[in-house]
């Protein structure tokens, strides 16, 4: 049965747990891709809503 996510492009953005190895973001990124999405995942810990809406750099991960 098709999936649901096929065809779809997704942008994933998270905070530590999607930075860090062996966390949610190597897991999540290739359930979504194993559904047939095209996905774009980014994490930076400590970034909080609006830091994504400017340049910032942060502790780790995106900046």
């Amino acid at each position: 049965m098709p999936s649901v996510l096929a065809g779809m492009t997704l942008l994933v953005l998270g905070e530590s747990h999607m930075s860090l190895a062996d966390h949610l973001m190597e897991p999540l990124h290739d359930n979504l891709t194993r559904q047939g999405a095209i996905v774009h995942s980014i994490g930076a810990c400590g970034a909080s809503a609006g830091d994504w809406l400017i340049t910032k750099k942060v502790d780790c991960g995106a900046e």
